[in-house]
């Protein structure tokens, strides 16, 4: 793969994943909300954050009712489970991810898609950042 491979893929991620979410939060909140609370508990390992992040993101898909949303995702699945674990073994990069569960959550249970949409945005944009910082090479993979 081209150095830079991941991170293109979630720059796709952030173009989508705050659609996918606002989506589901509008047709399905309280199914959403529901999803996310053993979120909240989350065994506190790569493992676990990994494997629960693409199990999320492939609820909300399921649950905006758009299926390319989920066949885009599941284009993704190997990646996700060879580089999740990677991302998520960082404590940082495991709490960042507690916290967008949390408000996720939030957004849900008070069906404000809006919030969904926002706090997705935001939180797959720093989640690229954080990812940089994993990543020995830049952007474009230049040393």
């Amino acid at each position: 793969l081209p150095p830079d491979f991941v991170a293109q893929l979630l720059e796709v991620r952030i173009a989508l994943a705050p659609e996918w979410a606002a989506l589901a939060v509008i047709r399905h909140p309280g199914e959403v909300a529901n999803f996310l609370t053993p979120y909240l508990k989350l065994e506190d390992t790569a493992f676990a954050y990994s494997e629960a992040d693409f199990q999320l993101h492939h609820h909300l898909t399921v649950a905006s009712a758009n299926p390319v949303y989920t066949l885009i995702l599941n284009g993704f699945r190997n990646l996700y489970h060879l580089f999740g674990p990677i991302y998520f073994a960082v404590e940082d990069n495991r709490r960042h991810s507690g916290t967008f569960y949390r408000e996720l959550e939030a957004a849900a249970v008070k069906k404000d898609s809006q919030a969904a949409r926002a706090i997705t945005l935001r939180v797959m944009s720093e989640s690229l950042q954080n990812y940089h910082k994993l990543n020995t090479q830049k952007p474009g993979g230049e040393s």
